[in-house]
């Protein structure tokens, strides 16, 4: 089919003197070239003309002829990529995030040579695959890193959190957004909970709340919190290397046992019983749901707690050992709340197990979102 204008007639667009026009005929050529309205030597002819308009002169030009190609995934990649790297902001970045014949080793280039507002605009795009996301982690600016974590089309693999998290770790917005990620490395939201906590203990110790020994109480009971809360709804096969890990480094405390029995987490209650009492995961799922209570005591002698504190653990995993109520919620936190008093009244509760208990009931609470009335009312 011939195109709108002879070859010798649309070559001369480049030289049009009003640059509207310039741009409008432009515009023209290309819905002819995409839809294949043009012969080879067409075709030929009029991609010398789309490299001269993308250096033209004139940036408005340039801006017209880039917004109207970016939805088009026919656009040819050198095109494509002369377009991505032009010098005007204006014009390369809303290619840059809607660019649809921008393929990832053309975003991985531009996010490679380190121009900020370059990556924020690749991190910004509606899907950002995989090798773009790794890239950005691995020399994008800080603004882009927070705009690709808050990006939802970002296919952000653990991987690519880890290093996000080894690169910009120390930045409390990026921080908090990795730790929304629900697929976010073991090793870094241990490591954030070891730096809060530390942050925690030299704060109650400069303000003299405390002394040395109650704040380390204090952090020790910070960190087995947050671990227990990490672990709830992990995989397996993510936890347990870093089960191995905190045992080894005697990291899986009765604290961290009692805690995972009373927030009815059961399956952090088996993986730790698992590494503790060194019997397979089936083995201590079984011990656990034993009726008759024998099973619970063996497992739990086996792991090494004895005494008292193997009274507290039997008896609250026998309390929890149902699946309480929508963690977070009230109804939750009053079951908790609830069962922990039952732990502790039945029989003989040695000081330091009630106040640790009556800890975990404290942590409940202000585990739950703001209080409505309906709520309230539900709770009650």
């Amino acid at each position: 089919m011939p195109t709108f204008l002879p070859v010798d007639e649309f070559q001369s667009i480049p030289e049009t003197p009003v640059a509207a026009r310039r741009a409008e005929l432009a515009k023209q050529l290309y819905a002819d070239f995409e839809a294949g309205a043009l012969d080879a030597p067409e075709r030929r002819a009029a991609l010398s003309v789309f490299r001269a308009l993308v250096r033209d002169g004139n940036a408005d030009v340039r801006h017209d002829f880039a917004r109207f190609v970016a939805p088009s995934g026919g656009l040819p990649a050198e095109l494509a990529a002369m377009i991505a790297n032009d010098g005007a902001g204006r014009i390369a970045a809303p290619f840059l995030r809607l660019g649809v014949a921008l393929d990832d080793n053309l975003l991985v280039d531009v996010v490679g040579r380190g121009q900020g507002w370059r990556q924020t605009a690749v991190a910004r795009r509606r899907c950002v695959n995989p090798p773009v996301c790794a890239a950005i982690a691995e020399v994008g600016c800080a603004r882009s890193i927070v705009t690709l974590l808050k990006n939802p089309g970002a296919n952000l693999p653990s991987r690519v959190l880890g290093r996000i998290g080894e690169r910009h770790g120390q930045d409390d917005q990026i921080a908090d957004l990795l730790l929304a990620r629900p697929n976010v490395p073991g090793d870094f939201v241990e490591a954030r909970i070891m730096m809060v906590s530390g942050r925690l203990k030299a704060f109650v110790e400069a303000s003299g709340w405390m002394g040395p020994e109650y704040a380390d109480c204090a952090v020790a009971n910070a960190v087995e919190h947050g671990l227990v809360e990490f672990a709830v709804g992990r995989e397996y096969s993510e936890l347990e290397p870093l089960f191995a890990k905190w045992n080894a480094e005697g990291r899986i405390t009765g604290g961290f046992v009692l805690r995972a029995a009373c927030y009815g987490a059961i399956s952090v209650l088996e993986l730790a019983l698992v590494k503790l009492a060194n019997l397979p995961p089936r083995r201590v799922a079984a011990l656990i749901s034993d009726p008759c209570g024998y099973g619970r005591q063996s497992l739990i002698a086996r792991a090494g707690f004895g005494g008292a504190e193997e009274d507290f653990i039997v008896r609250a995993i026998a309390r929890f050992s149902d699946t309480p109520p929508r963690r977070g919620s009230y109804a939750w936190a009053a079951a908790v709340a609830s069962g922990i008093e039952e732990v502790i009244a039945d029989g003989a509760s040695p000081e330091a197990f009630s106040v640790l208990l009556e800890g975990f009931a404290t942590d409940a609470g202000l585990a739950m979102p703001a209080r409505d009335d309906q709520c309230f009312d539900q709770a009650a």
